[in-house]
């Protein structure tokens, strides 16, 4: 057993060991330092990515929001509309309707009378 452990000794104290356990502890440090550089770089690219789909989808909704809001914002516009040309109608019907009475010779009272009762 002494032996053995004389040769380790004078084996693990040579110049070309040194070297060599100097070398394989390098290749293993740089090794870690590689997948650690990797993982970063994977997750660095994994956010970028995920905030790229984030933009997308929240662009997506955003548009989809808008058309709803546009579609009831337009249908409040025409609701709108529709009452004030009815009303417009409505007026230019009932003058149109009270002219003619005047010109058959009706009082206007007649014609108020008969223009609410219609």
């Amino acid at each position: 057993m002494e032996q053995a452990i004389k040769a380790y000794k004078e084996i693990t104290v040579r110049p070309a060991f040194l070297e060599a356990a100097r070398i394989l502890e390098e290749a293993e440090h740089n090794e870690a330092s590689a997948l650690g550089n990797a993982e970063r770089r994977g997750e660095k690219k994994g956010r970028m990515a995920g905030r790229v789909e984030g933009r997308v989808a929240g662009r997506a909704e955003g548009r989809a929001e808008g058309r709803v809001e546009g579609r009831v914002a337009g249908r409040a516009e025409g609701r709108v509309e529709g009452r004030v040309e009815g009303r417009v109608a409505g007026r230019a019907e009932g003058r149109v309707e009270a002219l003619d009475l005047l010109e058959k010779g009706y009082t206007l009272e007649e014609i108020k009378a008969k223009l609410q009762t219609e």
